[in-house]
């Protein structure tokens, strides 16, 4: 790559940012070595697929690069091969495939639970590869990136470790959580497009752990849901949530509270008895609580799932299909179903103001959810671009990182407080520590 000096590193220490790059193009990989290692990155290659775990285990790498078609497709087979390693760093695809192809396979990751970051055609362009890579890099992407890689560092990929020890000892250190005190609830806003105002928010919980610091969800929800704790710990962020929502109203600052549910508990009948008492008890009217369920775990359920939706909506609680266009849910199904939002994934709205094909899907899920009667969140808003565009396609809320990353409660009571200045009124108003 002419102009691009790379200075050789100085230290015999590990950097803190590792790439592993998996392809088997003879020049491709050099190249991305060259600049990965300008962006600060430790490099290592491989295109043979027999050293695929071997290489995870040895190297801890902090980001990971696979070519689809490495070797006639068998980036699948690295993807699964990942997945049985527990991986949890982020993962992106690159490929001369068509975009479908590259999309529908960063899909299949998704579904075995990889933390997939998207996708980049070839011929990579420098400065798409450069900002993928910077958007990685320890200390500058968000929290839970850098939580990874302070666990990385440590020598664990995260919880539920694969020694018998390391997991028993991750299921004490969560039971004892509770009593400890050391789960948190941060809030993310939720703002209204044609004004700019603050309605809502969504909770979500954190482990503020005594010797790894503050865990984002993604690494304890799987155990809580394994050992029995999913219940408790939904019990316990709706309890803190509904608390908050009644202080800010007192405060004069009216706003509802989003809620993820797990679609294990939707088998549970007295669920929707106990969240209603939940909020008797704080005196929050049901209608200021939405419950969040995925749709990729509702996919081919979603009519057996009916009576206990509608056992919770009929308690005056607002239903959310979150992630909406990674599960391929039926039409038919939605429109019979008792849901009150639709919240387009942000692989779709960060997509949307560069790839057409997104867009069409953003404007044509923000159509019809308003023919159905249905109110629309588009969740990952990042860049201006992606804001302006769900204005225009008539988006009903929106919420991201351009407009506030998720806070604890008193920072969120501030910013209820200030408000959107007059400026800003029928604009969205975009946090200054946003980006």
């Amino acid at each position: 790559m002419q102009g691009l000096a790379v200075s050789p590193v100085q230290t015999v220490r590990p950097r803190a940012n590792r790439l592993l790059l998996l392809d088997d193009d003879p020049f491709v990989p050099r190249w991305i070595r060259q600049v990965a290692e300008h962006e600060g990155y430790d490099v290592s290659v491989s295109a043979d697929m027999q050293n695929v775990r071997t290489l995870y285990r040895a190297f801890r790498p902090t980001l990971i690069l696979i070519d689809l078609t490495l070797g006639g497709y068998q980036g699948l087979d690295a993807l699964r091969l990942l997945a049985a390693e527990r991986c949890t760093v982020p993962v992106i695809l690159t490929g001369a495939a068509e975009a479908g192809v590259l999309h529908s396979a960063s899909r299949f990751g998704m579904t075995l639970d990889l933390s997939m970051a998207g996708i980049i055609a070839k011929p990579i362009e420098l400065g798409q590869l450069r900002r993928a890579l910077a958007a990685h890099v320890l200390g500058k992407a968000d929290e839970d990136a850098s939580l990874i890689g302070r666990m990385l560092r440590e020598g664990r990929d995260g919880l539920a470790a694969d020694s018998p020890a390391a997991r028993q000892d991750d299921e004490t250190r969560l039971r004892a959580a509770f009593d400890a005190g050391e789960l948190r609830v941060h809030y993310q806003p939720q703002v209204q497009l044609s004004t700019g105002a603050v309605v809502g928010v969504e909770a979500l919980v954190r482990w503020q752990h005594p010797t790894r610091g503050l865990i984002s969800p993604n690494s304890f929800l799987p155990l809580a849901e394994r050992i029995g704790l999913i219940r408790p710990l939904t019990l316990f962020v709706l309890g803190s949530a509904l608390e908050e929502v009644r202080g800010w109203m007192r405060a004069g600052q009216p706003v509802s509270v989003a809620v993820n549910l797990s679609a294990t508990l939707l088998d549970d009948p007295g669920l929707a008895d106990e969240i209603a008492r939940l909020c008797e008890k704080v005196h929050v009217t049901p209608d200021k609580l939405t419950l969040e369920i995925s749709e990729s775990a509702t996919v081919g359920h979603l009519q057996s799932m009916s009576e206990a939706l509608t056992r919770l909506r009929s308690k005056g609680l607002r239903l959310a299909l979150d992630n909406f266009g990674t599960g391929f849910s039926s039409l038919v199904e939605l429109r019979t179903l008792p849901f009150s939002q639709l919240k387009i994934d942000k692989t779709f709205v960060g997509e949307a103001a560069t790839r057409p094909a997104a867009r069409a899907i953003v404007d044509a899920v923000i159509e019809f959810g308003h023919k159905i009667g249905f109110q629309i969140v588009a969740e990952g808003v990042e860049t201006r671009e992606a804001l302006v565009l769900l204005k225009e396609a008539g988006c009903d809320l929106a919420q991201g990182f351009l407009i506030s990353r998720p806070v604890d409660a008193g920072a969120l009571s501030r910013q209820l407080a200030a408000g959107p200045s007059p400026s800003q009124q029928g604009h969205v108003a975009v946090s200054r520590t946003s980006r």
